[in-house]
């Protein structure tokens, strides 16, 4: 009975020093990814304010507000408007600029003359990839580009609230 003991004692601790060498890994969507390429992924997206430029390929964007997105760098939080309507939701991103965006949440404003507010609806559930080419940000659909943002600066804060 002791042997036995022994013997699950050695197999244990074999097995705790094998995976204490192990590369660290996660799975997302399915595949496994090292723990450091999660860590760096989204960072060439996130704390930055990216301007609407093109949609579904429209380039003629009229909206009452500036349609833009924003990725939080802390908590995969994803926030911005619409051109009419504030929205939130969460991000993911994986291996390969792999992007997946859920519970996206809007506000409900009546807009007159908003050429983007439904299309940005499609966008998030269309989206599953991303790519960052100098100062313009692609989400796209495969190799198909849904969506484009330029790098800017968020608007001043408006001066009469």
């Amino acid at each position: 009975m002791k042997n036995i003991f022994l013997l699950l004692g050695i197999v244990a601790l074999a097995t705790g020093i094998v995976s204490c060498g192990a590369k660290k890994s996660t799975v997302v969507d399915g595949e496994s990814v090292a723990k450091n390429e999660l860590l760096n992924a989204g960072k060439d997206v996130a704390g930055k304010y990216w301007k609407l430029v093109e949609i579904f390929g429209n380039t003629s964007i009229t909206n009452p507000k500036e349609a833009y997105i924003t990725f939080s760098v802390t908590d995969n939080k994803v926030f911005g408007n619409n051109g009419c309507n504030s929205f939130h939701g969460t991000y993911e991103i994986g291996a390969d600029n792999k992007l997946k965006f859920s519970g996206i949440a809007s506000t409900r404003m009546f807009c007159m003359n908003t050429s983007t507010e439904s299309e940005m609806s499609k966008t998030f559930s269309s989206t599953d990839n991303y790519e960052v080419s100098a100062d313009t940000l692609f989400l796209k659909e495969g190799e198909k580009i849904i969506a484009r943002f330029v790098l800017s600066s968020a608007p001043a804060a408006d001066a009469t609230k």
